[in-house]
């Protein structure tokens, strides 16, 4: 006859379940703990070791589900003049993937192009990514319903931009080079365009790009280390709605000199669509050059691109 004693047994195994389940909690708030730690150092030695970067404090939270990057009052200045600003910017990965990261929110950015104000910017629909791989950057995705930049003058109406996506991926054949995807839709520029080009009006209606960029670990950094050496990018197609004007199928290559003005050469088929209605014998091939930022066409001027730097 067994001597135990009636609910013994099960008492027990509660026990030894709820210390399983302890034991297995602590283990992961450890393990979350090590990779938030690690993160945190990450981060700050990229900090510190990328010129032009500055952010006041780092921080991880969202314990126990994610790891919630924080980042404050950082700021971005190249050496062409390009600086991105924000009070605040937190980015989430899963507790159990550190190689995947989720814009959460930015506060307050800001936006200055090189020759330009810094402006603030207000975003709708903002959604961003970065994956990363064992060996560095995979992939950075940026996509929004819509972005506004605003004048810094009475007579300064700002830029803004629809509907858009920018990729910019690793070639895994090549470890300094990405392949860049960008589609935007109704930018309006700062200021119309002088010139011939004056007739296309300040609204680009559409803007198609894609294709590699070869040394991009310079271009990353600014456009005169990239252009020092000799990086270049390579448009494998291009679609381009500005007004009246269409280009279709666009290839060729782009790349700066030593001034920052733009070289290169595009082969496209260009159509004149005057309030939408195309007319015969205005769409054809066309070879443009591209020369000290100069765009032309069968010996015309058509457009100046502004410099790189």
């Amino acid at each position: 006859m067994s001597n135990t004693k009636p609910g013994f047994g099960s008492r027990r195994n509660l026990i030894l379940i709820w210390a399983f389940a302890a034991l297995v909690a602590v283990g992961y708030t450890i393990y979350w703990a090590v990779v938030a730690n690690q993160i945190e150092k990450t981060v700050q030695a990229a900090v510190s070791s990328t010129r032009g970067v500055v952010v006041e404090e780092i921080g991880i939270k969202g314990w126990p589900y994610r790891h919630t990057l924080v980042l404050t009052n950082p700021s971005y200045e190249n050496a062409d003049g390009l600086a991105v600003a924000a009070r605040d910017i937190q980015l989430t990965a899963s507790g159990f993937d550190p190689y995947v990261w989720m814009l959460d929110h930015v506060t307050a950015p800001v936006l200055g192009l090189p020759g330009g104000p810094r402006r603030t910017i207000t975003t709708t629909d903002l959604r961003a990514s970065v994956r990363l791989s064992s060996t560095g950057l995979k992939r950075v995705s940026i996509t929004l319903a819509k972005a506004e930049a605003a004048g810094v003058r009475p007579d300064d109406k700002g830029w803004a931009i629809g509907q858009s996506a920018a990729h910019l991926l690793a070639d895994q054949a090549a470890a300094d080079r990405f392949g860049l995807s960008l589609e935007a839709s109704n930018l309006r520029l700062t200021q119309e365009p002088s010139g011939p080009a004056m007739i296309l009006g300040d609204t680009i209606n559409q803007l198609i790009v894609r294709g590699p960029i070869s040394q991009a670990g310079s271009f990353a950094t600014s456009l005169k280390d990239w252009q020092q050496k000799d990086g270049r990018f390579d448009i494998m197609v291009g679609d381009l709605t500005w007004g009246p004007l269409q280009l279709r199928n666009t290839t060729g290559t782009l790349q700066p000199d030593p001034q920052g003005r733009w070289q290169g050469a595009l082969a496209t088929t260009g159509a004149l669509v005057p309030q939408g209605v195309g007319f015969e014998g205005l769409s054809r091939s066309v070879d443009a050059s591209i020369k000290d930022g100069l765009v032309s066409a069968y010996g015309l001027p058509l457009l100046t691109l502004p410099d790189a730097f």
